[in-house]
């Protein structure tokens, strides 16, 4: 049954319950809290780039001993047919993090994103949501 539980979960994180959005609707700054009450951000801009702050360095690192929260940047790119969002990192704060090849961000239902390294394990991800003026900078 517990398996069945996370089966479940990781399809609904996949598939962020079948919508996609216009690429449009990405644009801006999208945040997630930390259990410190510090904040996590990223933001998509126009120009196809993104930036990351505080982002969970398991989530985007390849190395699993890397602990601890990144910043980096990159590029982005918005796949409409999957509803998922790829980061291809150039840059990131930690060097021991080695540069993932890609990172997926997936959509989610009302105004999230969802991004986790494990789709075993969704609860080891972070969720984003559209900041109300979605077009402030980092």
């Amino acid at each position: 049954m517990k398996n069945l539980l996370v089966i479940i979960a990781a399809v609904f994180l996949i598939s962020g319950c079948g919508r996609s959005r216009s690429e449009d609707a990405y644009y801006g700054l999208w945040s997630s809290r930390k259990a410190d009450a510090e904040i996590r951000q990223l933001r998509l801009g126009h120009d196809m780039k993104f930036e990351v702050k505080a982002f969970p360095a398991a989530v985007a690192c390849s190395d699993s001993t890397v602990l601890g929260d990144i910043d980096g940047g990159g590029a982005w790119e918005y796949d409409a047919e999957d509803g998922r969002i790829l980061l291809d990192f150039s840059k990131i704060t930690n060097g021991k993090c080695k540069t993932p090849y890609a990172m997926v961000i997936f959509d989610q239902p009302g105004s999230k994103l969802a991004a986790f390294s494990d789709v075993e394990m969704p609860s080891s991800g972070v969720v984003f949501e559209h900041s109300v003026d979605g077009r402030n900078r980092l």
